[in-house]
């Protein structure tokens, strides 16, 4: 029986490794938040089901698309609107907490995720949101107007190497008047908004035009 050679085993080792995984797009889970060391797990959703479960609600009026799973991810969609958005209320308000979740904004202007403080009508009632931009930017803004629809404000912006065609890990922290924002492990900025330390009663995802997708979300409030 013959051996194979050393430079032929070598050569087999280094092909394998640019062979990518079905899963080596999604960069690694970050299960540590900086502010909120000790949490409860409010929300998690992996979308491995057939269907979105029946707590995700999608809003009324020019938020309104379509929403379905597709090969273990949740697709927004903004169907013949400008936006789409899913929406998920809490059994109780949060005070201090974090959204982690991946969003990969491959066919959009943006994606966003925010907490929202009014009831579950309120869509529109929210004081401070995160952003992120398929050319490569994230953005904290709040609404000009008590989040009625007339436009946002940038707070706080930065650029970030990724693009359209990457999953961006993205982790919104706060406590107190305190938000930092990561992403892919790395922060990106820390801000302080009076709006962060608003009671949570739900979050908000969504995006402008087009299609984008989300995994992996979770939800979490502080141990104290």
């Amino acid at each position: 029986m013959k051996t194979c050679s050393l430079p032929f085993l070598l050569c087999l080792f280094i092909c394998s490794l640019a062979v990518p995984s079905s899963a080596a797009d999604k960069v690694p889970k970050e299960m540590r938040p900086k502010l909120l060391r000790e949490g409860k797990v409010i929300l998690e959703d992996k979308f491995d089901g057939p269907e979105l479960s029946p707590e995700w609600k999608v809003p009324k009026g020019e938020f309104a698309g379509t929403s379905s799973i597709e090969d273990g991810v949740m697709v927004i969609d903004s169907g013949t609107g400008k936006q789409g958005a899913l929406r998920r209320m809490f059994a109780t308000p949060l005070k201090d907490a974090s959204v982690q979740l991946l969003m990969k904004p491959s066919a959009v202007n943006w994606m966003g995720v925010r907490f929202l403080s009014g009831d579950e009508e309120a869509d529109r009632h929210w004081k401070v949101g995160t952003f992120i931009f398929a050319a490569g930017a994230v953005r904290v803004l709040e609404p000009e107007d008590e989040g009625k629809g007339r436009g946002n404000r940038v707070v706080k912006g930065a650029k970030f190497d990724l693009g359209a065609d990457d999953w961006w890990r993205v982790c919104v922290e706060y406590r107190g008047k305190k938000m930092l924002v990561r992403v892919n492990g790395k922060e990106v900025m820390e801000v302080e908004h009076p709006g962060a330390a608003d009671e949570k009663v739900g979050l908000l995802v969504n995006l402008y035009g087009g299609r984008g997708r989300v995994d992996e979300v979770v939800v979490m409030a502080s141990g104290g």
